[in-house]
């Protein structure tokens, strides 16, 4: 069966610009403990020998790995180490994320919080800002801020249920913790209402524009 290919928007962890993931019995074991457990204990060769030359890679070349049950995934900014991992694992591939071209990776390593996209969210939307914890927000701010963005509707969106609990001054990790604001101007404006509460921004870049 042939790898699904998809096309990287944003940088996985802020960092790398590809993924490419195999589907390896036992995959857990390979994070679980280090190389000379394994030999200590004479678990299965075929761990122990990935094990071992993943180490010898990681002398190499820099890249991160997650396993979620089979599903065995590494992460790099390296063509030539993700070379290597198509072709150890030639049928075992399942999935490879990559940039679309060069302008979109150039894009992308120049700006960690940039996400490449077809259309804008909600049409209009620029930029996504994240805000941080539980009630981290103070009650006063929340309403004026929540009271100001209604007037600006157009160009700042906020998800109704985020909106009824930042009034409220409830948990809002329930409903999300992100907003959308149109343009450069509204999200200055809701960084100097909300300050330190916000965690960080993404902005979106039209594929078209790269193109232009």
């Amino acid at each position: 069966m042939k790898p699904i290919l998809k096309k990287t928007k944003r940088l996985f962890f802020k960092k790398w610009a590809y993924k490419i993931t195999a589907r390896i019995e036992r995959a857990g074991h390979i994070k679980r403990y280090n190389l000379s457990w394994y030999r200590d204990h004479n678990l299965d060769p075929n761990i122990v020998k990935l094990k071992g030359e993943l180490e010898d890679l990681s002398q190499k070349y820099e890249f991160q790995t997650r396993c979620e049950g089979e599903r065995f995934s590494f992460f790099t900014n390296n063509i030539d180490f993700l070379n290597i991992i198509k072709n150890k694992f030639t049928n075992k591939i399942i999935e490879i994320t990559e940039p679309e071209n060069d302008a979109v990776l150039s894009l992308l390593k120049s700006n960690i919080n940039v996400v490449v996209c077809e259309k804008l969210p909600k049409k209009t939307q620029r930029y996504k800002i994240y805000l941080n914890g539980k009630y981290s927000i103070p009650a006063d701010l929340a309403v004026n801020f929540t009271t100001w963005a209604e007037k600006y509707q157009s160009k700042i969106s906020i998800p109704y249920g985020l909106k009824y609990v930042l009034k409220s001054n409830r948990d809002f990790r329930p409903f999300g913790n992100y907003f959308y604001t149109s343009d450069d101007k509204m999200l200055s404006m809701a960084l100097m209402f909300l300050g330190k509460h916000v965690q960080y921004t993404e902005k979106y870049v039209l594929k078209s524009e790269l193109n232009d």
